[in-house]
Parts: structure tokens; sequence; C-alpha cells
């Protein structure tokens, strides 16, 4: 089954993965759950390049590596999505992991933990299969509630500075992300590729001080020139004045229209409170400032939504 994709829902899995160990020139796989057994088959495969599944535990993981037929199983795999249970799991799986990635998500159904998210970025960085990602997807799945006590900051993400490969960057955690301006020109500077940046646009950052301002988001897109994606759950609309007369355009002293020609979609929150609620123009001259300072890129989609407590 050459270029063969298999996708099957939890009703089919289980009967057809004993299928898997008959196919030879399965490229890309995606299942909700796999075998060990299944698992060393794929690991196989030379011709593997894709894989979407449950992760598995840490020990069947470590059993595939070490009954591996091939010296290092999983020779051409260069994408893989899992879906986790145990952080302990995903601890296994970086110590572990041979040929390169270029490609990582992890949807989680439980909270990330800022420490544990720390340790495995620093893997990331030390070890040669993480280092030439491009591209890295981390979420919390809809079983985890809201918990802005939650609080992952700059210093967490710190360690993927030194991954400047990366072109795509996405966080939807439910729990608070802390980003400012200087930690927007850290990110530029460390990855000079992006093209693709995402933090909690879904549910929003929950930092009850926002220190991305308009200026800052301006000169972060700016710094980034292959920048098409931006979306950022939790700016500052301080220091844009907001005349009460609804005939009467927003504005902001000193800052220019930002020069990006690349940019194709802007997705920003902003505090609740900052919103005018009882002014029915409020967002069509929100909307209308942004537009005149995204001019230069006449094709971005911009989205704007308060964010609740």
């Amino acid at each position: 089954m050459r270029d063969s994709v298999m996708t099957w829902d939890t009703h089919t899995a289980r009967a057809a993965l004993h299928s898997i160990k008959t196919l030879q020139k399965l490229r890309t796989v995606v299942v909700p759950a796999i075998t060990k057994d299944a698992l060393a088959h794929l690991g196989r495969l030379s011709c593997l390049t894709s894989l979407e599944t449950h992760l598995p535990t840490g020990s069947d993981l470590e059993d595939v590596f070490r009954s591996s037929r091939t010296i290092l199983p999983f020779e051409n795999l260069r994408s893989v999505v899992w879906d986790i249970d145990n952080w302990t799991d995903v601890e296994v799986f970086t110590r572990i992991w041979f040929h390169t990635l270029t490609e990582l998500s992890l949807r989680s159904k439980v909270h990330f933990d800022p420490g544990l998210l720390e340790i495995m970025f620093e893997s990331f960085h030390t070890r040669e299969a993480f280092k030439y990602l491009q591209s890295i997807h981390l979420s919390e799945l809809s079983l985890c509630q809201l918990t802005p006590t939650i609080i992952i900051t700059i210093n967490t993400k710190r360690p993927l500075f030194h991954l400047n490969h990366l072109r795509v960057v996405y966080f939807d955690t439910r729990s608070s992300i802390w980003v400012d301006n200087n930690d927007l020109k850290r990110v530029a500077k460390a990855w000079p590729c992006l093209e693709e940046f995402s933090l909690n646009e879904p549910h929003g950052c929950h930092n009850p001080t926002p220190g991305v301002t308009v200026p800052g988001l301006i000169e972060f897109i700016e710094l980034c020139p292959r920048l098409t994606t931006l979306c950022i759950g939790s700016i500052t609309l301080a220091g844009v004045d907001m005349p009460l007369d609804s005939y009467e355009d927003f504005h902001m002293d000193n800052v220019e229209p930002c020069r990006s020609s690349t940019l194709e979609l802007l997705a920003l929150r902003y505090p609740y409170a900052q919103e005018r609620h009882d002014d029915r123009t409020w967002i069509d001259r929100l909307m209308f400032f942004f537009e005149v300072l995204f001019r230069a890129s006449p094709h971005v989609y911009l989205s704007f939504n308060s964010e609740r407590a």
C-alpha cells in the first residue's frame, strides 16, 4: 500500500491494529491507540514519516527500542503527535529517542507543569534528535479546567531559544502564560525563521497586568520578516487614546504603522476591563485603528476579543 494513510476511530482501532503488521508501505499512521507489537513493527518501516497516536507507556517504549531488530527504530520518522496521560512517559520518550524529528506535537490530558516543561525543553536543547525541530505544538485537551494559578513564564521556555530552526510555535494551554515586550524581542532574536507564533489565543493568557503593548507588538512583527500568523492571548491597550465621542477615531502618539507585508493573521485578546461596554461603536473603532496600523498587509485577517477573568 504505497503512500497509504490509515485513520481509525476508537471503535475500530482495536480490531484493526493487528493488520498493521501486514502492511509494509505505510508512510502516515493516525490511530487513537497502538499496541506494543504494532509499534515495534512500525519502528522497522523505513518508509514511515508521520505518526499520530496515544503516547505508549515508558516501559513499552523502552521494550520497543530494546528489542528492535534494527539498530535504531523509526529511522525516517520526522513528525510525531502524542496524546499524553502521564508526563513520566514523556521523559522516557525524550531520553531514548534517537532519530531527528522536525515536527512534534504533544496533546496533554493533564495540565502542563512549568517545571516539567522546562526539563523537557532542556532535553530538546541538549539531545541531537530534537535540535532541528521546525514545529512545536503544545496543547492541553478540554479535559483540563482553566487554571490561571498555573503560570508559564519566559523562563520556562528559555531552553527552546537554542532551537534556531523553529518556524512554527503554538502554546494552547488552559493555564496562564506571561510575556512582555522584552520577551517578544528574545523570541524574535532566537527564532529568525519564525512564521507562526501563538500563545493561548483560544482561552487567553490570564495575565492580570499584560506586558505586551501595541508598540511592542508592532516591533516584534517587524523583527520577524517571515511571520505570517501571530496570536497572543493577552495584550494591553494602554496608551491608545479612545475618545468618548463615537465619531472620533482611536489613535496613539509616537507609533508608526507596521511595515510588515507578510502578516496574514493577527488574533489578539485584551483585558475585559479595558473594553468600553456601553459604547456600541467601540469594537468597530478598535478594528479600524488596527486596520490603519497594519495597512501594509492588505490581506491580513484581524481578530479581537476581550479576555474575561
